[in-house]
């Protein structure tokens, strides 16, 4: 599920991660936890793009993807790439061959 972000707070672990929690404009909480410094900057200008956004124009913030989402799709990535013989290195997040909320799997982890 996407949400308009309304407002966001942020704390830093021992390990250098990120944990986010953003309140929606609905006012449901959205909290993502563990994030790396890159994914946290790009969440970051995700939430920023998001509550600037216009009824017309709305950009969501997606949900944090959860470990059972990245189980599934780490098998479902090697079974196509066995049976298709893709290599690794053409394997890439939607957002970064389509047109999509940056925040849309942002958190997919496949390797």
């Amino acid at each position: 599920m996407a949400y308009k972000a309304k407002n966001h707070q942020e704390t830093s672990n021992p390990d250098g991660s990120f944990n986010f929690t953003i309140t929606t404009g609905n006012g449901k909480t959205l909290k993502y936890e563990n994030l790396s410094t890159n994914i946290a900057a790009q969440m970051r200008e995700e939430i920023r793009i998001s509550k600037l956004s216009t009824e017309e124009e709305q950009v969501l913030v997606f949900e944090q993807v959860t470990a059972e989402q990245n189980t599934s799709l780490k098998w479902l990535i090697q079974q196509l790439r066995n049976e298709f013989s893709i290599p690794e290195s053409e394997i890439f997040a939607h957002p970064i061959v389509s047109r999509k909320t940056g925040s849309e799997a942002l958190t997919a982890q496949w390797k």
